[in-house]
């Protein structure tokens, strides 16, 4: 229940300062640990559903220029949606693996769940707006996810997979395109 209360407090915060139209202050980190940290917050949930986890291991090497609350709020909001497309299928199976492109690093995430209805795919990132049954979801993850990322100077893109379920796209800057301290170094 404590967390839960955490996880309230920080949704609050953030549509507070998404309200301010300045970007967020960044800094050059690893994808790795803030990714694990995310994993594990929702590891009891992939037990309870059954749900493979396969996680390619190549994104700890990754270095973005986030920050890092809200680099954890978009993880963790984009994989529990994951999850909860996942909720009612056989042999559910949630993938995650990242690469370095260019002057980007892209996280993928990808679910083998029912995939995006075409009438949905337009208001995935408004406010509010959720395929969810009542009692289930505010309608704010995605909007909160994007918003927070184009924050950071990065992207997010949903689309269907070919084979099936839906692909997350996460697009931050890579923190080697340029000359950045890294997070907790002094300058």
């Amino acid at each position: 229940m404590t967390k839960q209360v955490g996880r309230c407090k920080a949704i609050t915060k953030n549509l507070l300062d998404l309200s301010r139209p300045e970007p967020a202050l960044t800094e050059a980190m690893s994808l790795g640990p803030v990714l694990e940290e995310a994993l594990r917050d929702i590891e009891p949930r992939v037990v309870r559903q059954g749900v493979r986890l396969v996680v390619d291991p190549g994104f700890r090497e990754l270095e973005v220029m986030a920050n890092r609350r809200y680099l954890l709020q978009v993880l963790s909001n984009l994989l529990n949606n994951a999850l909860d497309a996942l909720e009612e299928q056989v042999d559910p199976t949630l993938q995650v693996a990242g690469s370095r492109q260019g002057a980007e690093v892209e996280l993928v995430l990808a679910d083998n769940g029912p995939g995006l209805e075409e009438k949905t795919k337009a208001h995935l990132f408004e406010p509010f707006y959720t395929t969810k049954p009542p009692g289930k979801g505010t309608g704010l993850g995605l909007f909160v996810a994007y918003q927070l990322t184009k924050k950071m100077g990065g992207d997010i893109f949903l689309e269907n997979a070919p084979a099936g379920g839906t692909v997350a796209r996460l697009r931050l800057p890579s923190a080697l395109a340029g000359n950045f301290r890294r997070a907790g170094e002094r300058g």
